[in-house]
């Protein structure tokens, strides 16, 4: 992702506009299986929670910031994204070469 930019040229720089990146451009059969297709391309409540849910664990497991945050993942909800961050990896990483 570094170095990407918007179709403006402006540089992507924080981590919940990289996620709504990638997430834009995930192909139709790939983004069914996580999200409302329908809802593609209005505000989607799960696609907030899911961003908003991976910036505050991350920000809490690397700086130890955000630890009241309600959208911490706990372990019974981490392997659900766990899955969908390896299919965000393998479309970019495939399409990439």
């Amino acid at each position: 992702m570094n170095g990407r930019k918007y179709s403006n040229g402006k540089p992507i720089r924080n981590l919940a506009s990289k996620f709504k990146f990638w997430i834009k451009e995930l192909p139709n059969t790939l983004y069914s299986l996580f999200f409302d297709v329908e809802k593609r391309d209005h505000e989607d409540p799960k696609i907030k929670k899911f961003i908003t849910s991976i910036v505050d664990t991350r920000d809490y497991l690397t700086h130890y910031e955000k630890q009241n945050s309600a959208f911490l993942l706990n372990d019974s909800n981490r392997l659900d994204y766990i899955i969908f961050l390896r299919a965000l990896i393998h479309v970019y990483t495939r399409g990439a070469s």
